[in-house]
Order: C-alpha cells, then sequence, then structure tokens
C-alpha cells in the first residue's frame, strides 16, 4: 500500500508474545486473524493465516466459510453504523 513493490517483500515480523500463545486455540486464533486480515485486506496477512490454518487441519471449505462469515458480520456492521448517520448526511457523503 506504500506503493513500492520492496515493501511487500519484507516480512511482518508481527510475531508478538500474544500470537506465540493466545489464548484459545491456536488454529482457531490464527483463524480470527485471517478473518480480519481478509476484511482488512491484506494479502500477506491473509496468506500467512491460511497456511497455518490448512495446516492445522482446516479444509479450504471451512477457510471460506470463516471469510464469508466474517464479511457478513463485517458488512452488517457498517449498515447498522450507517442506519445511524442522518439521511442528509448520508446523501452529502455521496455526494462527493
Amino acid at each position: 500500500m506504500g506503493g513500492k513493490s520492496s515493501y511487500g517483500e519484507k516480512p511482518a515480523r508481527l510475531r508478538m508474545n500474544r500470537l506465540v500463545k493466545p489464548a484459545t486455540v491456536k488454529t482457531d486464533f490464527e483463524l480470527f486473524s485471517l478473518a480480519v486480515s481478509a476484511i482488512n485486506g491484506c494479502e500477506t496477512c491473509v496468506k500467512s493465516h491460511e497456511a497455518v490454518v490448512v495446516e492445522g487441519g482446516l479444509t479450504e471449505d471451512q477457510v471460506h466459510d470463516a471469510v464469508r462469515l466474517a464479511a457478513t458480520i463485517h458488512a452488517a456492521a457498517v449498515s447498522l453504523e450507517l442506519a445511524e448517520v442522518p439521511a442528509t448526511e448520508r446523501v452529502e457523503a455521496a455526494a462527493g
């Protein structure tokens, strides 16, 4: 996203203590992280988390279902947030 391809070649190095020893089953934690990464649009993170969950025994269908579910929940949350914005503000924002 920084505009330079060299950034994509650098490792994320985001292995903090909480990531190494999550409060839940590691595969579940990685699946949650995968869903968040998909919503945030981070391809590098999606690939990394997907590899871990598949190695942990999940199928591609399960991975796909988790990402679809996360996207649906995210869309519902955005819709609810927009419903709280007065109609005049929504029209002004859409007009640019």
